[in-house]
């Protein structure tokens, strides 16, 4: 059996109240229909029996849950029951109508204490022709419903008929019994239906004689009504057909891709070409398009029509005085009958090719007169590059304090590890790198990256000989380190150490103290054949880095670490951005503040604060790749200024969302601009579409921003700036937020 789901053509037509059959010949009908039917009745919310029959349940189970999705959650709540005839037919030896009837009107009422619209039910009453006088049990039944169920109780029906399995007179019978015929895929009105009237006096003749003359006629009023809605349409398809502004041709694609004539052409493809609509029909589009074009245009067509139904592309066309104009093509692909058509929108484009190569000569000469500013945006673009470079060796270094997965507090090998191998990614010049501790006055060597820490460990190398001479973190050329070598190391053993032929260029180690007393070291050594040598910024960095791994050895609670340490990191990376941008020193602080406490007082659960917190002290973070001058500029920003400044957000955003630590706090961080309104930036979200975390911050960060000094404007008192979120309330903020603000500050 096929898998693919056909669905019932015109089912929407079917409502409660209504009573149709399923006139069907093979199992595969049956599922196609009754999942058909099964899904037009959840979509309208009403409970659902379907009772079981001729078609296999496996196979119609597996195709329900092939296509409705969250069928299981329908027939776990009970909308959705698959029953046995055993179940729901009331069977003993014989099947009685009044029984079944009895239980449709139950389960019709139960249906809508149950909160459902009404109850739609498929069934088949093939098995019944197995009783003594089950032909006569099946119409009694069926005509009983049009007179007792249908119209009075909110119920649907589908019954389902083997037409091999009766004879014509019963299939005559269930014909005349049902509102709608469902035949072969598609729903029809049935023009044959007798009222219950004529069974129930047995006046069957009688009664089909009227009812037909009476739908016969009904059907020619209603078939002449048609035919004039249809040339109404008609008139006024053609009418506006002829009043578009551009060309409109419909023509077939024939074997191997070729075009066929014209089928359909407007006025204005008539004007604009100059022939007549008559002549145009006998052509086709290789007679308009220029030579050079046509064949091009062709292929370029036949390839794009599997993939898309739309084809936008330029061309030229040729009108009857041989003048070519140029033409912007809107081609639609759409298939009738198996047959392939092309409906193409033709718009001249002479007017606005005119214009494009005056812009093109204006573009030309500006470039000029730009190539100053091109060198200047070139530095620009280098300068951000930079900056967002060194956000990304702040990330990693966050990465590495606040990551507990990664990092075991309690262990200081695994620890030294992450150290190395975190600082050897950031600092971009380094090419090898050595962790190490002392123990019994000697070097041991915890890790290496480009040395054979294994062949280190045999060598005693006294620990003086890596101390630093003058500061923690120093930066000293191979010579200085073979001096140093020297004077500390024994001479078979210097032996030993000089057979790992280093041939090293500069040395940036730090030493790491507790109490005075030298724990550790960390070296990271330039190649001797480098260009490289460490910078300013790199050498920064590496302070960073031991300031940070002397925290580490500082701690006493290595279970508090992570906590205090990733703060003290962050707040570090902050304070990077208060040297950048000199009027938000403590902003951050600030914010992440004022949002956890409107987060508590917002009774959100503890990890949300912990969010708020760091989203609060990072959320300005992208303002690092912003120029310096435009963030501090004192006068006010111009467009083109202020176009950047509203990607700080998406920069700050994309520098965490790469982190695995902090990525879930990224998207609170890109839309903390974004106004209730839905007129901020940088995507002009709305209301709830906002995260409820991005709203705390933007209130946060606006009372913050209102209550501080800033270059272009002097703080706003406490009242004033009170009154600036009520008066914003509902417009740029949160209703909420600003609610339970105002309870905090007031």
């Amino acid at each position: 059996m096929k898998s693919a789901y056909e669905n019932i053509d015109n089912i929407e037509q079917l409502k409660l109240g209504d009573h149709s059959v399923l006139l069907y010949e093979d199992e595969a009908e049956i599922i196609d229909r009754s999942i058909s039917f099964i899904r037009s009745s959840l979509k309208r919310d009403e409970k659902c029996i379907y009772i079981k029959g001729d078609a296999n349940t496996v196979l119609l189970m597996k195709e329900l849950r092939s296509q409705i999705t969250g069928i299981d959650e329908y027939l776990a709540d009970g909308q959705l029951q698959i029953l046995s005839s055993e179940e729901t037919y009331a069977l003993s030896n014989s099947f009685k109508a009044e029984k079944m009837i009895s239980l449709i009107k139950k389960e019709a009422i139960k249906s809508l204490k149950e909160g459902y619209n009404g109850l739609s039910i498929t069934g088949e009453l093939s098995w019944v022709l197995n009783f003594e006088g089950g032909k006569e049990e099946i119409i009694e039944y069926e005509w009983k419903l049009n007179e007792l169920v249908f119209g009075k109780y909110p119920v649907l029906a589908m019954c389902r008929y083997n037409i091999n399995k009766f004879d014509d007179s019963i299939i005559k019978a269930i014909i005349e019994l049902h509102h709608y015929i469902i035949w072969k895929g598609k729903a029809h009105e049935n023009p044959y239906y007798i009222k219950p009237d004529g069974y129930r006096d047995n006046k069957i003749v009688e009664y089909e004689i009227s009812t037909w003359l009476k739908n016969i006629q009904e059907y020619k009023k209603r078939e002449g009504k048609f035919k004039e809605k249809i040339k109404e349409k008609e008139i006024e398809y053609q009418f506006l057909f002829n009043q578009i502004n551009d060309a409109v041709y419909l023509h077939k694609i024939k074997a191997n891709n070729e075009f066929g004539n014209f089928i359909k052409v407007n006025n204005k493809a008539s004007k604009m070409l100059g022939y007549t609509k008559e002549e145009l029909l006998e052509m086709s589009p290789k007679d308009i398009d220029t030579p050079e074009f046509a064949e091009k245009v062709r292929k370029q067509i036949a390839y794009a029509i599997p993939f898309t139904e739309e084809i936008v592309l330029e061309t030229k066309h040729r009108t009857s005085s041989g003048e070519v104009i140029p033409v912007e093509l809107n081609i639609c692909h759409y298939q009738n009958n198996g047959d392939s058509y092309l409906l193409t929108i033709a718009r001249d484009i002479t007017d606005r090719k005119k214009k494009e190569n005056e812009l093109l000569q204006t573009k030309k000469d500006l470039e000029q007169k730009n190539e100053q500013l091109e060198a200047i945006n070139a530095t620009l673009d280098q300068s951000i590059k930079n900056i967002n470079e060194l956000n990304q060796r702040y990330i990693k270094m966050i990465e590495l304090f606040a990551n507990e997965d990664d990092l075991n507090y309690g262990n200081e090998k695994s620890f030294l590890e992450n150290l190395l191998n975190t600082a050897i990614e950031v600092i971009p010049e380094a090419d090898y790198g050595s962790i190490y501790n002392y123990k019994a006055g000697n070097i041991n060597f915890i890790n290496c990256i480009g040395h054979d820490k294994e062949e280190l460990n045999k060598i005693d190398i006294p620990a003086a000989t890596f101390f630093n001479q003058y500061k923690d973190v120093e930066i000293i050329d191979f010579r200085e380190m073979s001096k140093r070598a020297e004077k500390y190391i024994e001479k078979n053993e210097l032996a030993k150490l000089k057979k790992q032929k280093f041939e090293l260029k500069e040395i940036m180690q730090m030493d790491l103290e507790v109490a005075g007393e030298k724990r550790a070291s960390l070296s990271l050594e330039i190649d001797s054949k480098s260009k490289n040598k460490f910078t300013i910024q790199s050498l920064k960095t590496f302070r960073a880095f031991h300031n940070l791994a002397s925290i580490f050895y500082s701690l006493d609670n290595y279970n508090n670490l992570q906590k205090q340490f990733t703060k003290e990191l962050v707040s570090s990376i902050v304070k990077l951005l208060e040297m950048y941008d000199l009027y938000t020193k403590g902003h951050s602080e600030n914010v992440a503040d004022l949002a956890s406490k409107i987060a508590v007082k917002m009774e959100l659960s503890p990890k949300e604060i912990n969010e708020v917190y760091w989203a609060g002290l990072v959320h300005d973070l992208g303002k690092l790749i912003l120029p310096i001058e435009i963030l501090n500029k004192k006068t006010s920003l111009s467009d083109k200024e202020y176009e950047l400044v509203q990607k700080h957000p998406i920069w700050g955003s994309q520098a965490l969302e790469n982190s695995e630590t902090l990525q879930p706090i990224s998207k609170y961080i890109k839309y903390h601009h974004e106004r209730w309104d839905g007129r901020g930036y940088p995507e002009g979200l709305a209301k709830k579409q906002i995260p409820l975390i991005s709203q705390i911050l933007q209130v946060a960060d606006s009372w913050d921003a209102m209550r501080s000094q800033r270059a272009y404007r002097d703080a706003l008192e406490k009242e004033k700036a009170i009154k600036e979120l009520k008066v914003n309330k509902g417009t740029q903020f949160s209703p909420e937020v600003i609610d339970v603000f105002l309870q905090i500050i007031e």
